[in-house]
């Protein structure tokens, strides 16, 4: 094989190790379809450069055959001749039992079939170990060490070298540009590397292999004590990845889970092993194991401060609103706690049909790992907006016919919300909050002055503020926020300068939050605040649904933002299965066949 079949292996392999196929067989690369190519084993492996391919079971004629996935060779990067796959966020290898899942190397192959690159994975092996993220690590990895790079460096720095010149020439010759120039210094934000991973399909399941490795991280590997911040001297935005999912998301069929009688005395671990088990499939709650749940989360969130800390690497993620099966397709993608440190920024719950997974998962981590997981408050962790929306209704629709232990499931979730921390800050450079910023924000003290519990985000307030915000391109001061509330406004609306003084008072470079659905699943308002969100087609226009995203922030500060698409059908899904203000909680045979609407980005 030619030296540069070598240096896209490691792509193929991952891309058969996590890409698998969809009910009908496709997978999903941009607006084309790949079919998975059932092609013999055996005569696939003919004439490969292979030691020795692993042997078929005869008795199992299904492993005599491979899912293939051809690609155009001109569509292929260069990526790495190097094939080791290794974890991005593990941060102390040291104290962590590393599961080297680098040599699960059983099945995939790639090669070349006249100008069409083939990989090719034992339907066994596919989907097991190996995450999507790996491919993305390589690719980041190798980009910014290759010889490409360089060429990429002189080429915008020569393209700066001379913008540099040409805007002194300007600002002599036309003194009156000053001023939009300081402007822009707030606006422009630089280019950013788009890799396209359309290709790899992220499911919301695992292998058992994978379940087992998952769970053992949980249990022996969490930390312990808080870490040191990383100290970084500035955040530069760096990269957009993109994959796809298949069309797999939570219904009730087959019919929900029924989880068995809890025995130990942690039920929030043994919540974990049952969910992570199962996949993103429903689960049949029993009341009683979900309150003695969030009675232990509810004394880990009381000694947490207000504003909590921690440090880099960090994955952030935004709004979630009960898609539960895309909430396992983030740790799919990203790895879960502790092998990945995450901060949530609210709207766990509402408008999504399975927000009791969704708080229940994270809530048994944070209790399991208060040092790896840290969870925000949203606009909707409020119990009169969960009352006023669909989460309150979700309670006592699916849990058993118990009316006084279920509103007792409520009340004990909104007093989780009420104790919930409003802010996170991290390496002291990053602020992650849910909505938005504030006059009555002046310096981290006026954050750690609220008063907990607040049971209620009320009108006013810094936490109502920090929570209901949104930012404004036509504005250029602090302005009630009409958009949410036409009546009597909530929070504030605010422009680059409002978020330019923030940063310089609280002496950081990003502000990261959610609160809005943006189309491509993120958004930038200037060069200092990013709109992160995490529910992939939550909203849409026409047929086309919002990516969902998240951003990895390194320990050098690089920022790397991460999305996943959905289908047309997931969209419409969605969309249908979206319950707006005051419908309750209303059967999916109510719902399936109601008509598209096309949503707006303030519905969250």
């Amino acid at each position: 094989m030619r030296r540069w079949h070598f240096e896209i292996l490691p792509l193929c392999l991952i891309l058969c190790a996590v890409g698998v196929t969809t009910k009908d067989g496709e997978m999903h690369k941009g607006d084309e379809d790949f079919k998975c190519l059932w092609t013999d084993a055996r005569k696939f492996a003919d004439g490969l450069l292979l030691s020795e391919y692993p042997k078929m079971t005869a008795r199992d004629p299904s492993k005599q055959q491979l899912c293939c996935v051809d690609f155009v060779a001109a569509d292929v990067k260069v990526i790495s001749e190097d094939p080791h796959v290794f974890y991005r966020f593990f941060t102390d290898v040291s104290k962590r039992d590393e599961l080297d899942i680098a040599k699960e190397k059983k099945g995939p192959y790639c090669r070349m079939v006249d100008s069409i690159f083939r990989c090719c994975c034992q339907t066994s092996q596919c989907n097991t170990q190996l995450f999507a993220s790996k491919a993305y690590n390589q690719v980041i990895a190798t980009f910014f060490t290759s010889k490409w790079f360089l060429v990429y460096v002189i080429g915008i720095s020569s393209i700066v070298f001379v913008s540099f010149l040409l805007t002194i020439f300007f600002v002599i010759a036309h003194f009156t540009f000053l001023h939009k120039f300081a402007s822009s210094e707030l606006t422009e934000v630089p280019p950013m590397l788009n890799i396209d991973l359309r290709g790899i399909a992220v499911q919301p399941m695992y292998s058992e292999a994978e379940t087992e490795a998952i769970l053992k991280q949980i249990k022996k590997a969490r930390t312990t004590k808080a870490p040191e911040p990383v100290e970084v001297k500035k955040l530069r935005l760096r990269s957009v990845a993109t994959f796809s999912t298949p069309d797999d998301i939570t219904i009730r069929e087959p019919a929900p889970i029924v989880l068995p009688p809890f025995v130990t005395a942690n039920p929030c671990m043994e919540m974990l092993t049952y969910m992570i088990k199962h996949g993103s499939r429903e689960i049949k709650f029993d009341p009683n194991n979900l309150i003695a749940c969030y009675e232990k989360a509810l004394v880990v969130l009381k000694k947490e401060p207000i504003l909590q800390e921690t440090t880099l690497p960090v994955t952030i993620v935004g709004d979630i609103h009960g898609q539960y099966s895309d909430l396992i397709r983030w740790f799919h993608l990203n790895g879960w706690p502790p092998t990945t440190r995450y901060v949530f920024m609210g709207d766990y719950v509402d408008r999504g049909r399975h927000c009791l997974e969704v708080i229940t998962i994270l809530l048994c981590l944070k209790a399991c790992m208060p040092n790896d997981i840290f969870i925000n408050r949203g606009n909707h962790e409020d119990a009169i907006i969960g009352r006023n929306y669909s989460f309150y209704a979700e309670c006592i629709n699916r849990l058993p016919n118990n009316a006084q232990l279920n509103q007792k499931v409520f009340d004990k979730l909104a007093e989780c919300f009420s104790w919930m921390p409003i802010v996170t800050k991290v390496s002291n450079k990053v602020m992650c909050l849910h909505g938005g910023l504030s006059p009555k924000l002046t310096d981290w003290n006026d954050i750690k002055d609220i008063k907990r519990p607040v049971m209620n985000l009320a009108p006013g307030t810094l936490a109502c503020d920090l929570t209901w915000s949104d930012p404004d391109k036509k504005s250029d001061d602090y302005l009630v926020n009409y958009k949410r509330d036409k009546k009597n406004g909530i929070g504030y609306m605010f422009g680059v300068r409002q978020v330019a003084t923030v940063c310089k008072a609280l002496d950081i470079d990003m502000i990261f939050r959610g609160h809005q659905a943006p189309m491509n699943g993120y958004e930038l308002f200037g060069k200092h605040f990013i709109t992160i969100f995490s529910a992939p087609g939550y909203r849409g226009v026409n047929e086309e649904g919002n990516y969902g995203s998240v951003a990895h922030v390194d320990e050098k500060g690089n920022i790397d933002i991460v999305r996943i698409g959905v289908s047309t059908e997931v969209r419409k899904t969605r969309n249908r299965q979206k319950l707006d203000k005051g419908e309750g909680y209303l059967d999916w045979a109510e719902i399936k066949d109601r008509p598209l609407e096309d949503d707006d980005e303030r519905s969250c």
